[in-house]
């Protein structure tokens, strides 16, 4: 793949197994479209579980892709129960700036901020579209799994991210409005660099430290856009009914962001998610019974042994 994340990717892959669209409508009343990969040739009514996941900061789609498609082949040559056909994959890709100029991204592909994706910020581009997130174009390529005239028998989709793509997801599970398939929509969070935390109060209290609890690092100050009008105690309760998965890897002590507002959620990646588990159980209620904690031996902050777990 020529370019980089820092300079721009330069083109959109072909990878086997999957399709490559260049404009997978997420909003067909604004003609809001993305670029995408999709696992091929798969017959809808098969589908029994679908896959959206969202790469790290390097926003490289097609990479993690491969992982979930290698990790469901793994798991098959495991246990004959499961069925690589009954499972399609998506991986959204959330170009930036960075990556129309070098040509990976085409208009009138949705365009994002290149460090402002993850926590759900709205778009760059094109022009004709305004305030469109992250999280809006999640809601487009959830619905399009959730519709049971597409596919009849899909009993899961499970929104999925590591790294950025895990904030991005931790986000998507916080503010999503739409609570009508709750039932059939789980989120898998691993190793993110922060999360929008509940309570106001933090596990490592700086007092030199500003912000602490304003969004992205908690539920105060300037909420996005797509979240206008949802109060606090709305958004945790809605968050706490939510099937979530975290998944950390034990040897995962790096930082990955540096800013104080993280570093008071905990020291490393690792810490901050057993953290924020420790907040959970901490409140009243306990830990949700739809939430679980999983960890990962041997694995650090690496996105294919993560998702090939």
């Amino acid at each position: 793949v020529g370019g980089s994340d820092a300079s721009g990717w330069e083109s959109m892959p072909q990878i086997t197994g999957a399709f490559a669209h260049a404009a997978w409508s997420v909003d067909s009343s604004s003609n809001a479209v993305m670029a995408v990969y999709q696992t091929m040739n798969q017959n809808p009514a098969a589908i029994t579980r679908a896959v959206i996941m969202s790469s790290g900061k390097p926003r490289d789609c097609w990479s993690h892709w491969v992982y979930t498609y290698n990790a469901l082949n793994a798991a098959a040559a495991r246990d004959w129960s499961i069925r690589p056909d009954s499972v399609s994959i998506m991986a959204p890709c959330w170009f930036s700036d960075r990556d129309l100029t070098a040509g990976a991204a085409k208009a009138p592909q949705l365009i994002f901020p290149a460090g402002g994706w993850m926590s759900g910020e709205d778009n760059i581009g094109p022009d004709s579209i305004k305030n469109f997130s992250t999280l809006k174009a999640l809601d487009g390529l959830v619905a399009h799994y959730m519709d049971r005239t597409l596919y009849p028998n899909l009993r899961t989709v499970v929104v999925a991210g590591h790294s950025a793509g895990g904030q991005l997801t931790q986000r998507y599970a916080t503010l999503r409005r739409d609570t009508a398939n709750n039932g059939r929509l789980q989120f898998w969070i691993a190793n993110p660099a922060s999360y929008a935390w509940l309570t106001s109060d933090r596990p490592v209290p700086d007092e030199a430290c500003t912000g602490v609890d304003e969004y992205k690092y908690g539920l105060d100050g300037s909420l996005p856009e797509y979240a206008a009008g949802l109060q606090r105690g709305d958004i945790v309760s809605q968050y706490r009914a939510r099937n979530v998965c975290y998944v950390l890897g034990r040897e995962d002590h790096e930082t990955g962001d540096s800013r104080c507002q993280a570093k008071v959620q905990g020291a490393d990646h690792l810490e901050r998610g057993q953290n924020f588990v420790k907040m959970l159980q901490g409140m009243k209620g306990g830990m949700p019974w739809t939430h679980s904690l999983a960890y990962v031996d041997g694995v650090g902050h690496d996105p294919e042994g993560m998702i090939g777990s």
